[in-house]
């Protein structure tokens, strides 16, 4: 029987620093997820985002058989080369469908620190979309995340959860409170990285009337999308000019620092006040800036919010029910696997005994060899279809419980029948 389980950590548990230690850029993701196949013959997903790190594996285990080598957040701890005992009480594990229910909350921004917000569905899409790529997702992961998506889209379709959908706009409301309500129009902005955060938060910050520069790594200038509006520059070339901006929004995926005190501290202070945006994890931006007088700086926590209040409860309530059905769903989609080689020895014995049939009657028809061969064909195929997607259907029309007998019952009056 195939088993799920997960092992992550987040921002309801585990600090930005403590987060930042396991973090994976796309390409390390790829890299770490093929290597965990290789190692201890699993399939596995794994989602990296600013708020969480979580890995998602799926292994066939016989009913005689012991557990995993290693635990998902071993696995973790040792592609990181993170000691177990630090963390070992922050650490979220989960299985079967714990684990399901898990990733249906994640999938709708009910589990993020921003509640409600859209990106989170981006992040599942793309977790799975990179365990393609790195070919670890079996088909047990691929349903499962699929459905997860599709639950999510669902939710956020028929339920609004909140108005401020992420951390951009989070990031916008807190300006409006620094400068006191005051108009955008005209503040000089710039956002280094060109990412999905970084065009999302130019995007926001040019809807606002704000003069916005984004950097560019030169060798990506051909295949990046720059949202309209926007002054490009490269990111050699971040530093020009830097404390002559109001706004400076970091959002990157690199392990370095975009700004590093040493660099940015002889041009930020300079009397001059500046707002610094850091929106990756890890971080880009130097936190010992933030000690400046004339600066005033936030991260991916001090800008999320993860308050439910009452009005929210009943929203919640109605998404928990869609997020069920979906689990009903899945639960069917993943038990009946079981069933899948008695449907196809059903239909397959079902075709023997109307070829058999045929035989006779086929003879008798006024027809030519080839033209019965495929009358034959034609009818064989239809009957195989129509009676595979009849007991697939048990799956909507049959209690769980009554599977097992009925297939039982199937087969043994087939084998009588031979």
């Amino acid at each position: 029987m195939v088993k799920i389980k997960m092992a992550g950590i987040d921002h309801s548990r585990v600090s930005l620093e403590d987060r930042e230690l396991f973090a994976f850029s796309s390409h390390a993701c790829i890299s770490a997820m093929r290597c965990l196949k290789e190692m201890y013959f699993i399939s596995c997903v794994l989602l990296s985002t600013c708020n969480r790190t979580e890995l998602w594996v799926s292994y066939e285990q016989a009913e005689d058989s012991k557990e995993l080598v290693c635990s998902p957040f071993e696995m973790l701890c040792s592609l990181k080369q993170i000691s177990m005992e630090r963390f070992q009480d922050l650490v979220m594990e989960r299985e079967g469908e714990e684990a399901v229910m898990h990733l249906f909350r994640l999938s709708c921004g009910m589990q993020s620190k921003v509640f409600g917000e859209d990106q989170i569905l981006t992040q599942v899409k793309n977790a799975l979309s990179l365990a393609r790529e790195s070919e670890t997702v079996d088909s047990v992961l691929e349903r499962l995340f699929q459905t997860a998506i599709t639950a999510g889209k669902k939710v956020k379709t028929e339920i609004h959860f909140t108005k401020d959908t992420s951390v951009v706009e989070i990031m916008i409301k807190k300006l409006y409170q620094l400068i006191e309500g005051q108009s955008l129009k005209g503040t000089s902005c710039l956002v280094i990285g060109n990412g999905e955060m970084g065009r999302l938060a130019a995007t926001r910050l040019l809807e606002e009337g704000a003069f916005v520069t984004m950097t560019l790594r030169q060798y990506k200038h051909n295949s990046m999308i720059v949202p309209y509006g926007c002054n490009m520059i490269a990111y050699q070339k971040r530093l020009i000019g830097l404390g002559e901006y109001d706004v400076i929004v970091s959002a990157t995926s690199s392990p370095h620092y975009t700004l590093e005190y040493k660099d940015a501290e002889p041009l930020l202070n300079n009397g001059k006040r500046h707002i610094l945006f850091d929106l990756a994890v890890p971080r880009d931006i130097s936190e010992k800036l933030s000690e400046l007088s004339n600066v005033t700086s936030y991260n991916i926590d001090c800008l999320g919010e993860n308050i439910v209040n009452k009005a929210k409860e009943e929203k919640i309530k109605q998404a928990e029910q869609i997020l069920f059905d979906f689990l009903v769903e899945y639960k069917k989609w993943y038990y009946f696997r079981e069933f899948v080689p008695a449907v196809y020895g059903i239909s397959r014995t079902a075709v023997y005994e109307i070829e058999k049939r045929l035989e006779k009657p086929l003879k008798k028809l006024d027809m030519k060899e080839k033209e019965k061969v495929e009358f034959e064909k034609k009818v064989t195929t239809a009957v195989e279809h129509v009676l595979s997607s009849m007991l697939y259907d048990l799956r909507e029309h049959l209690d769980m419980k009554y599977w097992n007998p009925c297939f039982q019952a199937l087969e043994a009056s087939i084998m009588e029948k031979k």
